[in-house]
């Protein structure tokens, strides 16, 4: 089903399996295409640069040819995909000297270009569309936000996801239709698959994989960095009991033998791992070329739900957009692909959850059981792990991913974490110092 797009006095219609455009007595404007709520926007070409380079840029590509042929308002969306790395260098150049796209997604840090000018903030997409905040899943909108404003518009969303070999459940003496649903419970079922012998391990959970282990932090209660809502100021909470609980709990896998050091997808795919912690390719790789009889599912929560990272893949409009008009013809497209149709399609075709709440009800979603154990996002709610406006992610991302190695290779916890933190704290100042030149927050 599709909301449909049109202008104020244009009435929607539901239309199942198909996505249309409908309106009742058109207003035609001096272009020869009907007015979208009183502008006309034919002739409209919005350049659309991203990211989708793979198999899913057929969805895409299907997708943006349907809505250059059936959107009634003559706006056409003419995308260029490129890799990712490309993108990230080309993007700033060419915002910098107008000679960019008016729509991106991908190669954007929101903080840094929504300071710059170079992207712009999008809350008025839901009165000039049909777009409902309540239509995003919990939490989803907040990652996209900046400065309490809104500047992207989801695409796709990733998160981590479980997959777990029902074999060696049924061998270990565990329900293979019953998953794990809390970190306790993957634990023991980690204990109970490797007491199957020594080839066998319980879970295959990457120290690389490192947003997810914020995840079990955040659900220990830890935090990472946050702000004071007082000064303005960030400020360091890695070195907290309760992270060094969550850090602890996590290391033991390891310590344990229950988690290999050289975690890997292969490993999975052999067969001796009992449930995996990974993206969404590695349960239908582990089935369909490897024949495993695998089950589908989010990471553990605390109890059965809390705090997940949640990736949100999203399309920003630059500054490139140079009239109210153009700015129309990407609400226009950024509504098209947020309505069920494309979204569902996008789901089953790349194996990615919807993220969409109508979508997430369509029986096509309810009756194909990975996707919708992959999409149940209930009482759960996405997060992530910095105040959105901490332009020095990559920084402690490095700090982090050090600190998780050296727990993986055994070293002391109160140790390492008492390093990286400090480590972080240099980080800190720095981003303190840049925000208080702002005038975005206080000295202390």
């Amino acid at each position: 089903m599709k909301k449909v797009i049109a202008m104020l006095l244009v009435l929607s219609m539901v239309v199942v399996g198909a996505t249309v455009f409908a309106r009742e007595e058109p207003v035609i404007g001096e272009s020869g295409y009907e007015l979208y709520r009183g502008y006309d926007l034919g002739g409209i070409t919005i350049d659309f640069w991203n990211f989708i380079t793979g198999e899913d840029n057929k969805t895409l590509t299907r997708w943006v040819n349907k809505f250059n042929e059936e959107n009634p308002y003559g706006v056409t969306i003419n995308q260029d995909s490129m890799d990712g790395s490309v993108l990230s260098q080309k993007l700033p150049v060419a915002l910098a000297s107008n000679t960019g796209p008016q729509m991106t997604m991908g190669g954007v840090d929101i903080p840094a270009f929504a300071d710059q000018g170079m992207i712009l903030e999008l809350s008025d997409i839901f009165e000039y569309t049909d777009l409902k905040r309540e239509d995003f899943i919990d939490g989803l909108l907040d990652i996209t936000s900046y400065e309490d404003g809104l500047y992207g518009i989801p695409f796709y969303i990733g998160a981590t996801f479980m997959f777990w070999n029902k074999d060696l459940y049924r061998q270990a003496g565990l329900d293979p239709e019953q998953p794990p649903e809390t970190w306790d419970e993957l634990y023991a079922n980690s204990v109970a698959i490797s007491a199957l012998g020594d080839e066998y391990y319980g879970l295959n959970f990457a120290w690389g994989l490192h947003f997810s282990i914020y995840d079990v932090m955040a659900n220990f209660g830890g935090k990472i960095i946050t702000i004071d809502e007082d000064t303005g100021l960030y400020k360091n909470e890695l070195y907290s009991d309760e992270n060094l609980e969550a850090l602890g709990f996590w290391q033991n896998f390891y310590k344990e033998g229950l988690n290999p050091v050289d975690a890997s997808d292969n490993l999975f795919y052999s067969g001796i791992i009992g449930t995996i912690l990974a993206g969404p390719w590695a349960g239908g790789i582990a089935r369909n070329e490897y024949g495993l009889d695998v089950g589908f599912g989010l990471a553990p929560g605390a109890k059965a739900g809390n705090y997940y990272f949640c990736a949100c893949i999203n399309m920003n409009i630059t500054n490139n957009a140079k009239t109210f008009e153009e700015i129309l013809a990407c609400y226009v497209w950024m509504s098209y692909w947020n309505t069920p149709e494309p979204c569902i399609d996008f789901s089953l075709e790349n194996s990615t959850p919807v993220y969409l709440v109508p979508a997430a009800g369509d029986e096509r979603i309810t009756s194909n059981a990975d996707i919708a154990a992959m999409s149940n996002f209930e009482g759960r709610t996405a997060w992530n792990w910095i105040p959105v406006g901490f332009t020095y992610g990559s920084d402690v991302i490095e700090q982090m991913l050090s600190l998780f190695e050296a727990l993986a290779l055994g070293g002391d916890l109160e140790t390492s974490l008492k390093t990286i933190s400090d480590n972080v704290d240099e980080i800190i100042e720095e981003a303190n110092a840049k925000r208080i030149a702002d005038g975005k927050a206080t000295a202390p």
